[in-house]
């Protein structure tokens, strides 16, 4: 979150965050510079397009303080969002079943035990992470 309570973590929080922030205001209000600095912070990490639907933003313009924000910008301290393992070339032996566990960055977590069906586990690590909430 920034110093506004703006969070720039979760996307869905700042969608509430916005949707109370508009409800609040009396016209057509500006964007406070905070709310723009959190969508930007999370349009890096999520995209600038799912950011500006989801929060109802001018595509461009959020493009736009993106773009103004890289050169200041530091590498955000977080783990890397792919992480690839080596088996050596080979699979084990299939014996019993695998269990694997997914994260993603707001919290959404799936356990699978599958046997060996490459394919089937394949498919559901991509919806898993493909889907949008």
């Amino acid at each position: 979150m920034n110093g506004n309570g703006f969070s720039t973590t979760d996307l869905t929080a700042l969608q509430r965050q916005v949707t109370a922030w508009r409800r609040a205001q009396r016209g057509r209000s500006r964007l406070p510079d905070d709310l723009w600095a959190a969508a930007s912070a999370l349009a890096g990490s999520e995209g600038v397009s799912w950011v500006a639907r989801a929060l109802h933003l001018d595509y461009y313009r959020l493009k736009r303080r993106c773009s103004e924000g890289a050169g200041n910008a530091t590498k955000p301290d977080r783990p890397p969002s792919f992480v690839e393992v080596d088996l050596g070339g080979s699979l084990p032996e299939p014996t019993g079943r695998w269990r694997i566990d997914l994260r993603d960055g707001s919290a959404r977590c799936v356990a699978i035990e599958i046997g060996h069906d490459i394919p089937a586990l394949v498919a559901v690590v991509e919806a898993f992470w493909s889907h949008r909430p």
